[in-house]
């Protein structure tokens, strides 16, 4: 048996024009499908790239001829990648091995602790909470901070 690497872009078929998804998608920074099969190829032995195009085409691959299964995320958390987590952990033998190779070269074992990180850090990412929050502090505190340079003679 061998392993199986899956490659998916979840940016090509978003509308980058859009604003919001062109904000997360320079912050997300994923790397092509040529890095990725390079990096694969260089961290596996024996390993088949599958691209695929979107979620449905799992369906025509048989996971249970392949002794590993490693998901290229060509971002650090896979942004986009959800269906597909979910569909690995359903209908992949759970004996077998299960690993992430990310677009900073991390490898990360799948298991449901780690998958519960990455879906956070997806919904910190994509909800933009962090920006939101330092925008509001910065937006209320600038008057203040105004007023007390003003006060103390500051220009």
């Amino acid at each position: 048996m061998s392993k199986l690497a899956i490659y998916y872009d979840t940016w090509q078929k978003k509308n980058l024009s859009n604003i919001y998804n062109k904000g997360v998608h320079f912050k997300s920074n994923p790397r092509s499908l040529e890095y990725m099969e390079d990096l694969a190829t260089k961290k596996f032995e024996d390993i088949e790239i599958k691209n695929i195009l979107n979620e449905d085409e799992l369906n025509n691959i048989d996971l249970d001829k392949y002794s590993e299964i490693v998901l290229l995320y060509p971002d650090a958390i896979g942004l986009g990648w959800s269906k597909i987590d979910n569909y690995i952990s359903k209908n992949f033998n759970q004996m077998k091995k299960i690993t992430i190779l990310n677009g900073r070269r991390r490898v990360i074992v799948f298991n449901s602790n780690n998958l519960f990180g990455l879906r956070f850090k997806r919904f910190l990412e994509k909800a933009l909470i962090v920006e939101t929050i330092f925008t509001i502090y910065f937006v209320v505190s600038t008057p203040f901070l105004i007023i007390k340079d003003l006060l103390h003679g500051k220009k």
